[in-house]
């Protein structure tokens, strides 16, 4: 934990969010047995690796990516199906507090050159990284 949030989170009075319970549970949001899991197709699991420029997984990884993206699908539409109209947005987690926050202070930044010294290939002032997608792919 760096100094920032160190400095924070010892401000921050633990009571706060002691009397607070969840009011739900992310299990709610799991697809129960009579809702099907979304179908992710291998061949959208070696393309997502591809695209993530990922090795290409083993036939069990495949699966269990297949079934672990496939329940992230299921949170998501539960979490699309959530009318929010009329609800503002949230500014903290603790609306009704405070919480302190650092001063906004500039500081020394590295140079472009030191930056780019971190990167293998370079050309220029640019990182150069390997080509993703084929110009003809939608």
């Amino acid at each position: 934990m760096n100094r920032a949030a160190s400095k924070i989170a010892k401000e921050v009075p633990y009571r706060l969010f002691s009397k607070l319970t969840p009011s739900w549970s992310i299990q709610t949001l799991l697809p129960d047995k009579n809702n099907a899991i979304p179908t992710i197709t291998n061949a959208q699991i070696e393309k997502l690796c591809e695209l993530s420029l990922l090795k290409p997984p083993s036939p069990q990884q495949t699966e269990r990516l297949s079934r672990d993206v496939g329940n992230i699908l299921s949170c998501v539409k539960a979490i699309q199906q959530v009318d929010t109209t009329g609800v503002s947005p949230l500014r903290s987690l603790v609306e009704d507090s405070s919480l302190p926050l650092r001063e906004d202070e500039g500081r020394e930044t590295l140079s472009s050159e030191e930056i780019l010294s971190y990167s293998k290939h370079t050309h220029g002032h640019f990182f150069v990284v390997p080509k993703v997608k084929d110009d003809d792919e939608n």
